[in-house]
């Protein structure tokens, strides 16, 4: 089996687990995202914030868009990955530079998957959050997709791709990189790597996410009409991030941290160790 097909199948495996599992964090910490309020990110707020989306519907309310973003990642993690050892073979002897090279391998990764990745984000996060605001009225995760592209067009979902690739090409450029250089360092240990790498990136991108997330969760129709409490009118993502700064605060550059810590860092670290895991036991086995 060649490398990129065992590289594809792991990846695609562990997205799908990855995504179940940790989910319903996603959820929580899309509240924190939009939320304008002073708060302060302690454990009283976070049990607080997991009740009321426990009363908004239940258990089911924290997979709201769980359909569309668990079966996604699966094909768009695997494309992540894939992507990124392609280009490592396609370039790597081109560029001398291990570190740059891994930021570039980072970067064009992400530009590739985020054909996937970004209407997974667009319908999710509009179900995530919909309850709060009472704009949306998505039934489920294809009734999302259906209603955006009916009443927004597809590119209704790729809303805030500028965004997207301007948080996740960063991030991503950074977390392979340290990802890599850690694995040196710690004789290829998976799990330390992968946290590592998150923790590092993470904070670094942390009020591109706020930014992006904001600008996603709009529909067209509301930004025609100017109205809903869901309305942030950013022009992009640099002015999505200073409007947070001068109407917000500072802190509120780092609204969610905790949570995205808690999801990500779960997520990310469970599916890079367990894609490792599978890889190595492919190439054992054949």
């Amino acid at each position: 089996m060649s490398s990129l097909l065992t590289e594809s199948i792991a990846s695609a495996i562990s997205g799908i687990i990855g995504k179940f599992l940790c989910y319903p964090l996603d959820t929580v910490k899309a509240q924190f995202y939009i939320e304008r309020k002073p708060i302060q990110m302690n454990l009283g707020d976070v049990q607080k914030t997991f009740k009321q989306v426990y009363q908004q519907g239940g258990i089911k309310q924290f997979y709201k868009g769980g359909l569309i973003a668990i079966i996604g990642s699966g094909p768009a993690f695997s494309l992540y990955l894939t992507s990124y050892k392609y280009f490592k073979m396609r370039i790597g002897d081109k560029i001398e530079s291990k570190l740059l090279l891994h930021l570039c391998c980072g970067l064009l990764a992400e530009t590739v998957s985020g054909v996937l990745w970004l209407p997974i984000d667009v319908v999710k996060e509009r179900l995530q959050v919909q309850k709060r605001f009472g704009y949306h009225n998505y039934s489920g995760s294809i009734d999302a997709v259906l209603q955006i592209v009916r009443k927004e067009g597809v590119l209704g979902l790729y809303r805030g791709f500028g965004a997207t690739l301007g948080f996740f090409g960063p991030y991503s450029a950074l977390y392979f990189a340290s990802f890599e250089y850690l694995k040196e360092q710690t004789n290829n240990h998976a799990l330390l790597s992968s946290l590592g790498a998150f923790f590092f990136s993470s904070i670094l991108t942390q009020p591109l996410s706020v930014s992006k997330m904001r600008i996603q969760i709009q529909s067209r129709k509301m930004l025609e009409n100017q109205t809903g409490e869901g309305l942030f009118n950013y022009k992009n993502q640099l002015h999505g991030i200073w409007r947070i700064l001068i109407d917000e605060g500072i802190q509120a550059l780092f609204r969610g941290y905790v949570m995205r810590c808690l999801y990500a860092g779960s997520l990310t670290t469970f599916n890079m160790t367990f894609a490792e895991l599978l890889k190595n036991y492919a190439n054992n086995k054949i």
